[in-house]
């Protein structure tokens, strides 16, 4: 921490290069971004078979709650929505295509992902709640939204750490066999898709 601060001293802010490009900004969008990113990034670990019952069950219980982030998301998306510069302009990144092609022609768009964005908090906080108490996954969500939503620009790499986090709490089956083979096929299945996705990726913007 005085290592921090002292470099923000030194440096005369945290940001280091283009210091215009990537000053704070309010971008109250951002954590409903993460939340879809982590959850399909480690979704072999999350998706189980009762998934989708348990989360309409829980949104017949609890309609005052899914009221509450249907208004903090509307609002989030109408007046924390942000265009970077480099979002538009950048086309060397799979943001660019998607708010190209959606979220910037369909502003309908930006609000359709408000149930998945709902679906993608319910899947992580149910998977840390075998974990970590209520408060934890609370102060943790919160301060990934704090560091979130200073930046302007999306970029996944800003959801790297977060989403290690995330991963970190997430609980292994008990030891047994059919709970270890479980473990292997959640594991191959994630690394697989890790694999097709850097593929994918080197196969569009090398070749």
């Amino acid at each position: 921490c005085v290592c921090f601060v002292g470099f923000v001293l030194w440096n005369g802010g945290v940001a280091v290069g283009d210091r215009e490009s990537h000053s704070a900004a309010s971008h109250l969008a951002q954590p409903f971004y993460f939340t879809l990113f982590a959850t399909a990034t480690l979704s072999p670990l999350l998706f189980h078979p009762k998934l989708f019952s348990s989360f309409f069950s829980w949104l017949r219980n609890n309609p005052l709650s899914c009221l509450l982030f249907l208004l903090v998301a509307c609002f989030s998306i109408m007046f924390g929505t942000i265009a970077h510069p480099y979002l538009i302009a950048d086309n060397r990144h799979y943001t660019f295509y998607f708010w190209k092609n959606f979220m910037a022609r369909f502003a309908w768009f930006r609000y359709a992902l408000i149930p998945p964005y709902l679906l993608s908090l319910f899947t992580l906080c149910s998977s840390l709640s075998h974990l970590l108490s209520p408060l934890r996954i609370t102060l943790l969500l919160l301060s990934s939204s704090l560091v979130l939503i200073p930046a302007g620009l999306v970029e996944f790499r800003y959801f790297t750490i977060p989403t290690l986090l995330i991963l970190h709490h997430i609980p292994l089956p008990s030891p047994s066999c059919k709970s270890l083979s479980l473990v292997w096929i959640q594991q191959v299945a994630c690394l697989a898709c890790f694999v097709i996705v850097n593929a994918l990726t080197i196969g569009v913007y090398v070749w």
